[in-house]
């Protein structure tokens, strides 16, 4: 009987299939299908010069940030996190409407055949506007005051010019620039970088987000000398009048 059953093909044939049938049945019972949510997964606006080549530019009203689901494997959703996809808006895509559709990908190609993205608001809306520029000189303000005996008595910018362009609603209302550096009981020259602050025509300071400019960080130097006291004698011409 042992010797019938090792001999008999069919017998063997037929363990293989089941035991190819009971792995996968395994497999799926291990390997089940889960969703998980990823959230705010930044996205990349790409083709930005379909907007700028027309002297314009954009702000971004909605979509900055995408959240979705992803369906798949057990063994490969499970690690899965928004640094593992990528979300990208083509401006050369936008619509009269003046939105894009999001566009997520998994950064590792081999796993796009077993996800399943699912996104409920995909889409990235824009706000254009006319683009301006213009070239403003900086201007050096001191705060506090140098050590007894000493004087703050020159200062420079350099570069001494900064160019500026972004939305023309905002770079028009920029009238100057300005550094600020505080010397504080200073006995040396400064030597220090400053972040330039734009104001307008009231002197309060316009936040600049959406404000681009050639130069991030202005260099300043401020000369620090000795102060000596002199003797200042009066002298008088002439004559009082009579009386």
């Amino acid at each position: 009987m042992k010797e019938k059953l090792l001999n008999n093909l069919e017998i063997k044939v037929l363990a293989v299939v089941l035991a190819v049938i009971v792995w996968i049945l395994v497999a799926n019972v291990e390997d089940y299908t889960v969703t998980k949510q990823i959230a705010n997964l930044e996205v990349e606006v790409v083709n930005e010069d379909a907007v700028t080549n027309q002297k314009m530019v954009y702000d971004i009203v909605e979509g900055s940030n995408v959240s979705f689901t992803v369906k798949g494997r057990r063994t490969v959703v499970d690690g899965l996190s928004n640094n593992d996809f990528k979300a990208t808006a083509d401006l050369s895509e936008l619509s009269i409407t003046n939105s894009v559709q999001i566009r997520i990908e998994p950064v590792d190609a081999s796993i796009r055949k077993d996800l399943e993205i699912i996104c409920t608001n995909s889409t990235m809306k824009v706000e254009l506007e006319e683009k301006a520029e213009q070239t403003l000189p900086i201007t050096v303000n001191l705060t506090g005051a140098a050590a007894e005996g000493y004087a703050a008595v020159a200062k420079s910018a350099t570069p001494n010019m900064i160019k500026i362009s972004g939305p023309k609603s905002v770079v028009n209302k920029i009238k100057g620039v300005q550094v600020t550096v505080a010397v504080n009981g200073e006995t040396e020259d400064i030597v220090t970088q400053a972040e330039p602050v734009f104001i307008d025509s009231d002197g309060d300071e316009v936040h600049a987000n959406r404000i681009k400019r050639n130069v991030e960080l202005i260099d300043v130097t401020v000369s620090i000398r000795k102060t000596k006291e002199v003797p200042v004698h009066i002298g008088t011409t002439g004559e009082v009048a009579d009386g």
